[in-house]
């Protein structure tokens, strides 16, 4: 079982999950969901029924789209039966956060960022979401145009990050 703490609206929610046969069990405080999933579909039950949505997750981010909504959780820790978080704290590579369009690139190669500066908008599930800078420092690469197509994960710009004194 792997427990995870995530962060939703400035709170902690402690989360267990099991692979099952079938997909996953998912112990949020006192209630059990179980989950089917099918590439980034998933459809959970629970006690209070059936709901079918999608999720995509990055490394340091999970989001989840259920009937209408979009549910962001920050990942505060996880662990060591989960996932290879060998690339935490990668701050040199803004990735897309699920799979979408990128509607607009706000920054060039060259420019100066700060920490949490927008440098590019994606629509994803038909909402644009900013992608902010991790960190201070220079753009050294961007992979991806408007109108591009970008899978979760991917790596859409490239940093030189400032040394922190």
């Amino acid at each position: 079982m792997a427990k995870h703490t995530l962060i939703h609206d400035g709170r902690n929610v402690e989360i267990d999950i099991s692979k099952t046969q079938g997909g996953y069990t998912i112990k949020v405080a006192d209630q059990i969901f179980s989950a089917e999933v099918d590439g980034a579909a998933v459809c959970l039950s629970g006690s209070a029924g059936t709901t079918r949505g999608a999720f995509a997750a990055t490394r340091e981010r999970v989001f989840v789209e259920s009937d209408g909504g979009l549910f962001e959780f920050d990942i505060l820790s996880a662990d060591s039966d989960s996932v290879d978080h060998a690339g935490f704290g990668e701050m040199d590579k803004v990735r897309a956060p699920m799979p979408g369009k990128i509607v607009k690139v706000l920054i060039e190669i060259g420019d100066q960022v700060e920490a949490k500066q927008a440098l590019a908008i994606i629509e994803s599930m038909k909402m644009e979401n900013q992608l902010l800078s991790p960190a201070k420092g220079a753009v050294k690469a961007i992979h991806f145009n408007p109108g591009d197509q970008v899978d979760a994960d991917a790596v859409i710009i490239e940093l030189e990050i400032e040394e922190q004194s």
